[in-house]
């Protein structure tokens, strides 16, 4: 079975709950195994024991990493991912001009250690195809 891990902050507990109503439904699914860590917690060398890697942020003051996000972040230079497919997601508010381009700013740094980048909802990220 496939190994994903989702790594993830959440000021406001918004992404944290949209991370649990994730795993909750690959869980029932039984498509693929599920490790959920905040990302203060998390060994960037831990990301080398999964298949996909999900990193969730919501955004902070319109472009920059939530304050939790930059060690890991910084962390990850170097690391080799390739093979392992990845994406990232998170929350914000739309009214701002930067909606969301955290997600932008990890997907980058992914593609920087050679993962497979998954745009948009890809059944294959689960192990379905």
């Amino acid at each position: 079975m496939k190994k994903a891990i989702i790594v993830y902050e959440s000021i406001n507990h918004n992404t944290e709950n949209l991370v649990g109503y994730l795993c909750r439904a690959v869980r029932k699914a039984g498509i693929c195994d599920v490790t959920i860590k905040k990302v203060t917690e998390t060994d960037v060398s831990e990301l080398y024991d999964y298949n996909r890697i999900l990193l969730a942020s919501s955004f902070y003051l319109d472009s920059e990493l939530q304050d939790d996000f930059i060690d890991f972040y910084e962390e990850m230079k170097g690391l080799d991912l390739k093979g392992k497919k990845a994406a990232a997601f998170g929350t914000g508010d739309n009214s701002i001009s930067q909606f969301c381009s955290v997600n932008t700013i990890l997907v980058d740094r992914l593609k920087r250690c050679g993962a497979d980048i998954i745009t948009g909802f890809e059944e294959d990220l689960y192990g379905i195809k």
